[in-house]
């Protein structure tokens, strides 16, 4: 392995002919050195839906089309590796992901999964309207109710941590998280 002028190993360089002789670097890697962003999650709605976003405006793309159908939706992003066939959510560590709530004009939900879990709040979405009723977000076919202790942010807060998620691949800082 050769060490990166900073100190870390970057890639391994295979053994063979002088012609085959090419650093095991993933694609992703080398796309990232060519100024492309390496990050990638993958986005799952509804029943069998799911898209690929490498930033931010792939990501608003797929939320954009989320909303517009109307219906309040729960909308999981993962890093790629979480949804191998292979892969288990019992794994040790688990992996970190977000769950975010789609298509309220109001109210939304983002919930940190993994390690370290919480759900969202924001003091910009106020106090829960008296009397209001939950909110029947779709996960997978079936109505997911999100009220007071779940609709804590509102969809824009959602969406801006949703974005800082697939910018940085870390739980968001721009929402508040709560352990209850």
């Amino acid at each position: 392995a050769r060490s990166h002028p900073i100190g870390v190993t970057s890639y391994r360089v295979c053994q063979g002919p002088p012609s085959s002789r090419r650093p095991t670097v993933p694609s992703d890697l080398r796309r990232h050195r060519k100024g492309h962003n390496a990050v990638t999650h993958i986005v799952t709605w509804g029943r069998d839906h799911r898209r690929t976003v490498s930033n931010v405006h792939e990501l608003d793309a797929v939320l954009d089309e989320i909303a517009s159908t109307g219906t309040p939706t729960s909308v999981g992003i993962y890093p790629p590796d979480e949804l191998d066939k292979d892969a288990s959510p019992w794994d040790d560590p688990p992996t970190s992901a977000l769950e975010i709530g789609v298509g309220h004009r109001d109210r939304s939900f983002a919930i940190w999964l993994g390690p370290d879990a919480a759900i969202a709040t924001a003091p910009a979405a106020g106090p829960w309207p008296g009397g209001a009723q939950d909110i029947a977000f779709d996960y997978g076919g079936d109505p997911v109710f999100a009220g007071p202790d779940r609709a804590r942010i509102t969809p824009s807060a959602a969406r801006d941590a949703a974005r800082q998620y697939v910018r940085t691949g870390t739980r968001p800082t721009s929402v508040e998280w709560a352990t209850e």
